[in-house]
């Protein structure tokens, strides 16, 4: 999905993850923002923001992707889900990285890439920029049962 014009040092490879159909639409409509004006830039921001609040460690679990295809009766059907490219520079995807290899070290916990990634989104679009009501709901739920997340700290 990120055009790699945007940066000219962009990590090589894109992060290749998962997200439901709607999420794509809803992240380019936030991306036309004068101060960021495309997805890599957005896709920058949100990860920059994750790796500083840290959510994860104040509550978020790591997303489950799922599968863009399922068969049923040996035909393959839809499932609302679609591949999704994020380029990153080469010292996020880096934090991104060192982060990842904490949890399976210290925690024991695999996360993967994909995961990371697509969790970032997800909070990103629940918390920080919901788009309607349901997700303001998840996150007033998320602070009853972990408390306000305090910007910056983590």
């Amino acid at each position: 999905m990120g055009r790699r014009k945007s940066f000219e040092d962009l990590a090589e490879r894109p992060i290749v993850t998962r997200v439901p159909d709607s999420s794509p639409s809803r992240l380019k409509e936030l991306a036309k923002d004068p101060s960021r004006r495309s997805l890599n830039a957005l896709m920058t921001k949100i990860m920059t923001y994750f790796l500083k609040e840290k959510p994860y460690k104040k509550g978020l679990k790591f997303r489950i992707l799922r599968f863009t295809i399922q068969f049923e009766n040996g035909n393959p059907v839809r499932t609302g889900w679609m591949q999704f490219n994020v380029y990153l520079t080469a010292d996020l995807k880096d934090r991104m990285m060192a982060e990842i290899e904490q949890f399976r070290t210290e925690k024991k916990l695999l996360v993967t890439p994909a995961n990371f990634t697509f969790s970032e989104i997800f909070w990103w679009l629940a918390t920080v920029k919901p788009e309607r009501e349901e997700p303001r709901a998840y996150y007033e739920s998320l602070k009853k049962a972990h408390g306000e997340w305090k910007r910056g700290e983590g």
